[in-house]
């Protein structure tokens, strides 16, 4: 009875170590894979990064260069066709009446726009709760997507507007 109370117990131990390391296998395997995987997300985030420097780098030989706008406010953007002028000037629209118009004497233009087509009172534009409405003012030539505004004008996004 000994014998077969040992022969139990040694072959009891033999199963034991075999799932002790089963189970350490299954662990140094587990362990191996979370490492690959951790190592995978940051060499992705290390491509993600050289590729966004490397557009950022030649979009600047062509000079151009990525500016970030609050999509939240209403905005003009003035794209300057004068190819000296590459830059594109963000005009953010507080809430009220902004005037819009050229340098002169007794104007309080908000946004102040130059060109011999730009008149010292040109227009305005109202921010009510993120709804912006252009009002023309008389003499003063602007358009709303290739039409002339004579009367007030609700702005949609990205409609485009001209001065002068």
């Amino acid at each position: 009875k000994l014998k077969q109370q040992l022969a139990t117990n040694v072959s009891a131990r033999g199963e034991a170590e075999q799932l002790g390391s089963s189970l350490h296998d299954q662990l140094a395997e587990s362990e191996r894979i979370m490492k690959e995987v951790n190592m995978s997300w940051e060499e992705k985030m290390k491509a993600t990064q050289k590729t966004q420097d490397e557009r950022r780098e030649m979009m600047a030989q062509m000079g151009i260069e990525q500016v970030k706008v609050d999509l939240r406010l209403p905005h003009f953007i003035n794209l300057n066709e004068d190819p000296n002028m590459p830059e594109a000037l963000v005009y953010y629209l507080n809430e009220g009446i902004t005037r819009i118009g050229k340098i002169s004497k007794g104007n309080e233009a908000s946004i102040v726009l130059s060109g011999e087509s730009v008149a010292g009172q040109h227009c305005q534009a109202m921010n009510k709760d993120g709804c912006v409405t252009l009002s023309p003012i008389p003499e003063a030539v602007t358009y709303v997507n290739g039409t002339e505004v004579l009367q007030p004008v609700l702005l949609q996004h990205s409609d485009r507007v001209t001065i002068g």
